[in-house]
């Protein structure tokens, strides 16, 4: 609770500052988090590099760009909000900007899964090899099928 009171604070404070103060901080608070991000994907990428799974290494990889969109998406609705809240937003872009917002972080969601499909089968791909022997090696045309079906999936809902 105290972390929620500490929030409501810094609103209220802020709600006296300038726009552009406002907005310049939230700008810092983004390079900030994707910052962040970058590190903690550097290091999760550096201690999953030591495990013999293949498809955690290809999600790390896939999610990087994706969530430094999403960082830069969601400050750019909350610069919408503080922007409206200040009362010069024009009526149009109050009633279009919620349905952008939700468009562009569900189009990030499926650019993640997507790429996280396609640098999957990479890695799964290098790793085919076709056999007739019934041992546990995975066929080339058996890892692009699975692709396909995965790509599709995830596309045609988004």
């Amino acid at each position: 609770m105290e972390m929620i009171d500490y929030i409501e604070g810094a609103v209220e404070m802020a709600t006296g500052w300038s726009l552009t103060v406002q907005l310049s901080i939230l700008a810092g608070i983004a390079i900030l988090g994707n910052l962040a991000v970058a590190i903690v994907l550097a290091r999760l990428q550096g201690r999953l590099a030591r495990t013999r799974a293949t498809w955690d290494d290809a999600v790390v990889d896939a999610a990087r760009q994706p969530l430094h969109w999403l960082i830069w998406v969601l400050t750019a609705i909350f610069a919408f909000e503080l922007y409206e809240a200040s009362q010069q937003a024009p009526a149009v872009l109050i009633d279009v900007a919620p349905a952008i917002g939700a468009v562009l972080v569900i189009a990030l969601i499926a650019w993640f899964l997507l790429r996280a499909v396609g640098r999957i089968e990479a890695k799964y791909w290098l790793r085919a090899r076709p056999t007739r022997k019934r041992g546990r090696s995975i066929r080339p045309r058996s890892t692009q099928s699975a692709s396909y079906c995965a790509w599709w999936s995830l596309l045609l809902p988004a």
